[in-house]
């Protein structure tokens, strides 16, 4: 079991943040009569509600997978995508805007994402770039901190996260569902990538997983950014991990351990990592320095 997680974790590896392999199927999994995802190895996972009022997307993916997404939403409903929510504006999450906000979708995101849209954005971490959002593509509703969307006999509750995996994070809960899309606060694919350069930190994405977790109870279907379906035990596990690694990179710097020194001590060895782990911990580290310095 050990060897085949390892397995499918280099595969995941050389996909996820791939900018020139081609497109894979997307599977589509049911998590109710009126919920599901559509997801691959390339992108975000795509939240679909729908009913007789229309579909609400939550993310819209890779431009280049725009093709088979619009398949795989006919075969869910004929209906229009009324209602696309972004949970941040990382490239793997919104490229996809400009398709449905042209086909009439209302596009809505936190303040920050649609200011972060608005200009072109680097991810040196990834040797990538990230070009400002048309306009058309822009969110066209805005939140501080809070929104409800009364939308096919359901409550859905859009709440920001502050300072957890982004400056912009939404985290959108069905209320009479019991289901909840956290975005990348939420990441199946091991340590995860923090944007610390745009407002992420170590502590937020913690907070952020006891908040959802605080909600959750055994029967909650939690829809991560990327990865299978999960609940609120996965949740949990995945935020044991953070503390894990952040009590031990509190630990190191109030012990005077330089960055160097800090990488050097393998503080999150039996851990799995899609992205370069010494850059990831060199991200943890910075994170946490800020606050103890």
């Amino acid at each position: 079991m050990k060897v085949l997680a390892i397995v499918i974790l280099i595969h995941l590896a050389t996909s996820l943040f791939s900018q020139s392999e081609p497109s894979r199927e997307f599977i589509t999994d049911s998590l109710s009569e009126s919920m599901f995802v559509l997801r691959n190895n390339f992108g975000s996972n795509i939240g679909v509600f729908r009913g007789e009022d229309g579909m609400l997307l939550i993310d819209s993916h890779l431009r280049k997978d725009i093709d088979s997404i619009l398949v795989h939403l006919n075969n869910i409903s004929t209906l229009p995508v009324t209602y696309l929510i972004n949970t941040h504006w990382h490239w793997d999450h919104v490229e996809n805007n400009e398709t449905f906000a042209s086909k009439g979708a209302i596009t809505i995101s936190h303040v920050n994402c649609r200011k972060m849209l608005s200009e072109d954005q680097a991810f040196p971490l990834f040797n990538y770039k990230q070009e400002a959002s048309s306009k058309v593509s822009l969110p066209k509703i805005t939140f501080q901190d809070s929104l409800n969307i009364y939308f096919n006999d359901e409550t859905v509750n859009i709440v920001h996260l502050q300072n957890a995996h982004s400056n912009s994070d939404a985290v959108v809960i069905f209320q009479n569902s019991n289901i909840i899309h956290m975005g990348d606060i939420f990441a199946r694919y091991g340590m995860p990538f923090i944007d610390v350069t745009n407002g992420g930190t170590l502590n937020g994405m913690i907070s952020a997983c006891e908040y959802v977790s605080g909600l959750s109870n055994s029967r909650t279907k939690i829809i991560p950014g990327h990865g299978p379906v999960s609940n609120k035990q996965d949740l949990i596990e995945y935020a044991n991990m953070l503390k894990t690694i952040r009590n031990r990179t509190v630990k190191a710097i109030k012990d005077g351990q330089n960055l160097e020194q800090f990488i050097e001590s393998k503080p999150a060895k039996e851990y799995n990592s899609l992205i370069d782990k010494e850059k990831l911990l060199e991200l943890y580290y910075k994170s946490m320095q800020e606050i103890i310095n």
